[in-house]
Formats: structure tokens, C-alpha cells, sequence
């Protein structure tokens, strides 16, 4: 018995938090959290904004997104890539990008 999943959305996150961080030196970015990155590999860094894999040479920032921003022990967060100059990727609903099904 099969589930239709037509209803569910993918959404990139919005690239204006992060730009900024790209021109502030790396003492800077570790306030925040944050290492500048360079992808050494087509495979292995994917960017929440662009929901792509970063290219060999791509610049990134390694970052901390709170996703369940909440007052109380389930307050949730993890690792993210995000690559210098994408913009946010808009999906259509049901659409999965490539780098979730690798």
C-alpha cells in the first residue's frame, strides 16, 4: 500500500542571515560559531540555501542552525553548509533536490 507525498515541501533557507558572514575575517566568524570552509570535493558539502553540493573550489561557511527554536529540553540544532553568492532555492511541492536522494 502506497502513500502519496504530493503535500510535503522542501524549503532552503533564506541566504540574507549568512551573506554578511562571508566578508568578516575568521576571529569574526567564530563568535558566531562559524569556519570558513573551501569544498575539496564535488560530494559532501551540501548548502542549505541552494539545496546543491558544493563544487570543488566553492567557499562555505560551517555554521550552527538552531531548527526547533523552542524553550524547553527539545530546543534542537545542528551543522549547516552554506556557499558564498547562492540565492535560496524555491521547490515546488513534492519536489526533492538530487542531494537528499544520493
Amino acid at each position: 500500500m502506497g502513500t502519496a507525498m504530493a503535500g510535503f515541501r522542501i524549503v532552503a533557507l533564506d541566504e540574507a542571515p549568512y551573506a554578511a558572514l562571508f566578508d568578516v575575517d575568521d576571529a569574526a566568524l567564530r563568535q558566531h560559531g562559524a569556519v570558513r570552509m573551501i569544498a575539496d570535493a564535488d560530494f559532501g558539502y551540501p548548502c542549505r540555501v541552494s539545496l546543491e553540493d558544493a563544487r570543488t573550489g566553492d567557499e562555505l561557511l560551517l555554521l550552527p542552525f538552531t531548527h526547533h527554536a523552542v524553550d524547553s529540553p527539545y530546543r534542537a540544532s545542528g551543522p549547516i553548509f552554506v556557499r558564498r553568492g547562492v540565492r535560496q532555492r524555491q521547490l515546488a511541492a513534492g519536489e526533492v533536490p538530487p542531494l537528499v536522494t544520493k
